[in-house]
């Protein structure tokens, strides 16, 4: 048995750690195109099988040595079926190296890790997304790195899983006509009940700059559209997709160009715009932020949740000059429409931000939202009620000053999760947290899930949890220090 040396000894092995790592301590598993199978990975010292509540976390792929390679941007998905699906990349330390790896849970067991890409890629940021049938599509960057300095390229590929089997990687966005001429990244994605896939990204360079999305329609993946207008800078997309095949894209969109002769470009006013997708058909472009922005007010970083029904909720942080906000939206597929803006919550001063949302649906109407109050590094969160038609006054889940990461993930019944990492000191490690919200009852206590910082989180409709993690530990035999990702689930 491996022994595990605490917290406080990462500082003083990281350079021994380094001078003696002898290169990666895992054999990867290449899956090509072949179907998944294997033994599940089992958890953390071993146990008995899956049971109600929070289960033991699952190592969900090899240990790394951590002076070589660095566990990055899980993402998971979870299925009212009960399936799921973790990915992550693994990222070169002092390499320009990158793999994207995914682990799938089926039948009570993880199955072993798959590398989806080439060694020869650079594969960056994963997404993933799963449907109850158990296709899934999950989308990546590639890095380009020419001969001389710097990043001459980033394009974005993806696979679809069907029956078991991941079809061959395909690129989404346009081939770079030359050198330095394009950079697609930040993949987002959602799949519908028919396995119909949609991928979205933000693009710039010489060969096109905006939102661009690419779907496969059930027979191949369309040729990229451009869903903003193309007339400002627009970034930072996201995207969600109903089991009934609707989707909303958001993003943040400039209001005025970028003014060379002012400080700082000059009043750009970064504001929220979405478009929808309706039967296969793209709605216009349309602006759903506050519209009284001015001088250098802005909007960033918004995030968007829709349910099977098409309903979409969108929060996005919001910049005013004397305070900072929450704002929400929301899409009717009766109407259709967007609703007005809306305040969720509001800080007492421009320089106290409330960032790094996260939101979830129930799929009957209702939402559950959280994020980081940087006043005090607690977190807060917030529920809408689809009876009262309004978002409740804030309320806090993490109240210590020590909040790292959060999430938030929302079950059937209404009940929404905060899953969170706390920071820590005197050689403890910082602990991944759960904590469930109960719309009649309120909070519950925080359970511990075991060390870790928490990346992504889901909850289906039966009240089942999944959460994507990492962990970086040192250990007494080589190498010294080591990093994995893992999964923990919670069962009704």
């Amino acid at each position: 048995m491996t022994q595990r040396l605490t917290f406080a000894s990462l500082f003083l092995l990281t350079a021994l750690s380094a001078a003696c790592s002898g290169g990666n301590n895992w054999t990867p598993v290449d899956g090509g195109t072949g179907p998944d199978g294997g033994p599940g990975t089992s958890p953390d010292g071993g146990g008995p099988g899956p049971t109600s509540g929070w289960n033991p976390r699952s190592r969900v792929g090899a240990e790394r040595n951590g002076s070589a390679v660095r566990v990055s941007t899980l993402d998971v998905d979870l299925s009212e079926s009960g399936e799921a699906l973790v990915a992550w990349a693994d990222l070169g330390r002092d390499t320009e190296q990158g793999s994207v790896w995914v682990s799938v849970y089926q039948g009570g067991a993880w199955k072993p890790e798959v590398r989806l890409t080439e060694p020869s890629m650079y594969a960056i940021n994963p997404r993933v997304a799963l449907n109850a049938a158990g296709d899934a599509v999950i989308a990546w960057e590639v890095v380009g790195l020419g001969t001389s300095a710097g990043i001459e390229s980033r394009t974005v590929w993806a696979r679809r899983r069907v029956a078991g089997v991941w079809t061959p990687a395909v690129r989404l966005c346009a081939a770079p006509s030359a050198p330095y001429k394009l950079w697609a990244s930040l993949p987002r994605v959602g799949i519908d009940a028919a396995g119909h896939a949609l991928v979205g990204w933000h693009q710039q360079g010489d060969d096109g700059q905006g939102i661009f999305a690419s779907r496969f329609d059930g027979a191949s993946w369309t040729p990229p559209l451009q869903l903003d207008g193309g007339e400002r800078l627009a970034q930072w997309p996201d995207v969600a997709v109903s089991t009934g095949g609707h989707a909303a894209v958001v993003w943040v969109q400039h209001t005025n160009p970028n003014d060379p002769q002012q400080s700082g470009g000059g009043p750009t006013i970064p504001n929220i715009w979405a478009r929808i997708l309706t039967g296969g058909t793209w709605g216009a472009p349309e602006r759903i932020g506050t519209p009284d922005l001015a001088d250098y007010e802005g909007a960033e970083r918004p995030v968007v949740v829709m349910d099977a029904s098409g309903r979409a909720f969108a929060l996005w942080e919001e910049h005013r000059s004397t305070q900072n906000r929450v704002v929400a939206a929301r899409f009717d597929p009766s109407g259709p429409a967007w609703s007005a803006p809306v305040q969720v919550a509001t800080s007492t001063s421009p320089t106290d931000y409330l960032s790094f949302l996260s939101v979830a649906t129930d799929g009957l109407g209702g939402a559950f939202a959280v994020w980081e109050d940087s006043s005090a590094d607690n977190g807060a969160a917030s529920r809408f009620d689809p009876a009262q038609g309004s978002w409740s006054a804030p309320s806090e889940f993490e109240s210590g000053g020590a909040l790292m990461e959060a999430r938030a993930a929302m079950d059937g019944a209404g009940r929404g999760w905060a899953i969170f990492t706390r920071g820590s000191s005197g050689g403890v490690e910082p602990p991944l947290l759960a904590r469930r919200h109960d719309p009649l009852s309120g909070w519950g206590e925080p359970e511990n899930l075991g060390p870790g910082t928490v990346d992504d989180a889901e909850a289906n409709g039966a009240g089942t949890v999944l959460v994507g993690s990492r962990h970086a530990y040192f250990a007494s035999s080589q190498p010294l220090l080591r990093q994995a990702p893992y999964a923990n689930l919670f069962l009704p």
